[in-house]
């Protein structure tokens, strides 16, 4: 997989990606990915809502994502396939 850096503007709304960070960072059932080092996950059609998982950006498993947010930056990067 290739990622491409992307801008927060140009994948949803600044409140929906702090929606997105909050629980990547904060969920409780993060303690199930530990190891994960990315969030991936995609937008609905109405840019209102996702839907996503923790993952390895060495190897993704959500082989449909869009995107991964990096959980020690907090950047998003698209998922290039």
């Amino acid at each position: 997989m290739k990622y491409q850096p992307t801008k927060i503007k140009d994948v949803c709304s600044y409140d929906l990606f702090n929606r997105i960070k909050n629980h990547a960072l904060g969920d409780i059932h993060r303690l199930n990915a530990g190891s994960a080092d990315c969030y991936a996950f995609n937008i609905d059609a109405d840019g209102k809502d996702w839907q996503g998982g923790w993952d390895w950006s060495s190897n993704l498993v959500d082989t449909e994502a869009d995107y991964i947010l990096m959980l020690d930056t907090h950047k998003i990067l698209k998922v290039i396939n």
